[in-house]
C-alpha cells in the first residue's frame, strides 16, 4: 500500500501529515565511513519535489588555518559537526522532522533504507507515532547480498537458484504490496517451500497448486531443490523478513533520492574535496535546484542577480531540459526495462560461460599460491558449418 501523500488535519494548529521518501549520504568513496562531510533530504511521495534537505561538515579550511598560525579571521564558517560520520544521517533526520514541525508539516510516514537508526531517534525526540517502510530496492539488494554469503557454504547455490529466489521474492512483495501483514507474512512463508516442490500452501500464481506437477521454468533441469541443509539457510534468510512483514506493504520506493543523490555527487565529486568551505551547500542547492526544475535554474538565477543572461546559457538550459525528458520517458518505458532485463542476462550469462573456459584469472589473493591454480583456457567449440567455409 501508498499511504496518502496529504491528509488534512483537523481544524487549528495540528500539522498537516505527508508521506516521504528520506535518504542521506557521504561525500566519500568506499565503505571506510569516515568521510568528513554528508547531507541528508526528504522527498514527497505524491510530488516527487524534494521538501528539505541538510548538510554536516567536519571541517573548515580557513579555521584549521587559522589555529596553526593562532590568529583569528572573519568568515564563512560552515563547520557544524564534530562526531562520527555514522551519526550524521539520524541527526539529518531529526533535524529535518524537527523543522518541518515548526512549519506546520509531519511526516507520518517514511519510505526508506534500513542501514542506520535514523527511524529509533525520530520516534524518540520528534514523533512516536512515525510509520516506516521498506525501500524494496535497498530490500532486494540485502537479499541478494546475504544469498552470496550463503552460497559460500552451500554450493547448491547456484547463480540461477538465487536469481529464482530473488524474483519470487520479489514477486510476493508486490503481489501483497495493498493487502494485510498476514498475508504478506503468508506469501514470503511460502517461498522455500515452493522451490523445493511443496505447493500446498502456494497461492493462484503457482501452476503446480492443486497437484499439478508443472515443473521450475527458473531452477535447474526444472526440478525442485534437494538439500535440505540449503533450505534451512534459506529459511533463516527469509526470518527477518517474515517477522517485518508490516514494513514491506507499501509500492513506494527511494529510486527519487537516489536520483537527488547523482545530482548532488555530479556537482561535488566525490575524488575532490568541496566540503571545506561554502562551496559544499552552495552545490548541494544547486542539486536541489536542478532536481526541481532542470537545468533552467541557471536562467533563473542570473535574471534574479540582474546580470545579462547568455544567449549560450540559454540554449544550453533548453537542450538538457529536453534531453532530459526525453530520458525520463525512454528510461519509465515498459521496453526500456524489458530490453534491461534481456541485456542484463545475456551479460551474466555470458560472463559465466567465459569465466568456466578461461579458468581462474582473477581472484582474491590468488597470487600467492600459484601451484594449483586453473589457468587451462578451454577453446571456443568449432563447428562443422565453420569447417567447411575455411576448406
Amino acid at each position: 500500500k501508498t499511504p496518502p501523500q496529504t491528509v488534512p488535519g483537523p481544524a487549528g494548529d495540528a500539522p498537516t501529515a505527508v508521506t516521504v521518501s528520506q535518504d542521506a549520504a557521504w561525500s566519500k568513496r568506499g565503505r571506510a565511513m569516515n568521510s568528513l562531510s554528508g547531507w541528508g533530504h526528504v522527498i514527497g511521495v505524491q510530488t516527487q519535489k524534494c521538501l528539505d534537505f541538510s548538510s554536516r561538515i567536519k571541517r573548515c579550511a580557513t579555521c584549521s588555518q587559522c589555529n596553526r598560525k593562532h590568529e583569528k579571521k572573519t568568515h564563512d564558517r560552515r563547520k557544524n559537526w564534530s562526531k562520527s560520520a555514522k551519526a550524521m544521517e539520524p541527526d539529518i533526520a531529526v533535524e529535518l522532522h524537527t523543522r518541518a514541525r515548526a512549519k506546520g508539516l509531519k511526516y507520518a510516514a517514511v519510505i526508506g533504507d534500513d542501514d542506520s537508526s535514523s527511524i529509533a531517534h525520530i520516534k524518540q525526540k520528534v514523533n512516536p507515532e512515525l510509520v516506516k517502510y521498506s525501500d524494496i530496492g535497498h530490500v532486494k539488494r540485502n537479499v541478494r547480498s546475504k544469498l552470496e554469503n550463503v552460497q559460500k557454504c552451500h554450493k547448491a547455490l547456484t547463480a540461477k537458484v538465487r536469481d529464482s529466489f530473488l524474483k519470487t521474492f520479489t514477486y510476493a512483495i508486490k503481489q501483497n504490496a495493498d493487502k494485510s501483514e498476514r498475508e504478506m507474512m503468508c506469501a514470503l512463508q511460502t517461498i522455500v517451500p515452493h522451490m523445493y516442490g511443496e505447493h500446498g500452501n502456494c497461492g493462484e500464481w503457482c501452476r503446480s497448486r492443486g497437484g499439478a506437477d508443472a515443473g521450475h521454468r527458473n531452477l535447474p533441469f526444472g526440478a525442485p531443490l534437494q538439500d535440505t541443509h540449503l533450505k534451512i539457510s534459506l529459511e533463516n534468510l527469509l526470518a527477518p523478513y517474515i517477522i517485518n512483514a508490516d514494513k514491506l506493504r507499501t509500492t513506494g520506493s527511494s529510486q527519487a533520492n537516489e536520483s537527488l543523490n547523482n545530482a548532488a555527487w555530479s556537482k561535488t565529486p566525490k575524488s575532490r574535496n568541496y566540503n571545506r568551505s561554502e562551496s559544499f551547500d552552495y552545490r548541494l542547492s544547486a542539486a536541489v535546484l536542478q532536481f526541481y526544475d532542470g537545468y533552467s535554474y541557471i536562467n533563473e538565477i542570473v535574471n534574479e542577480k540582474i546580470l545579462t543572461p547568455q544567449k549560450h546559457t540559454e540554449m544550453y538550459s533548453k537542450k538538457m531540459n529536453e534531453e532530459r525528458k526525453r530520458q525520463k520517458m525512454y528510461k519509465s518505458s515498459i521496453n526500456a526495462k524489458r530490453r534491461r532485463l534481456e541485456l542484463k542476462f545475456e551479460r551474466s550469462t555470458k560472463a559465466n560461460s567465459d569465466e568456466i573456459k578461461e579458468g581462474t584469472s582473477y581472484e582474491s589473493f590468488c597470487g600467492f599460491d600459484s601451484s594449483d591454480l586453473d589457468i587451462l583456457d578451454i577453446p571456443d567449440m568449432i563447428t562443422k558449418a565453420t569447417d567447411d567455409l575455411e576448406k
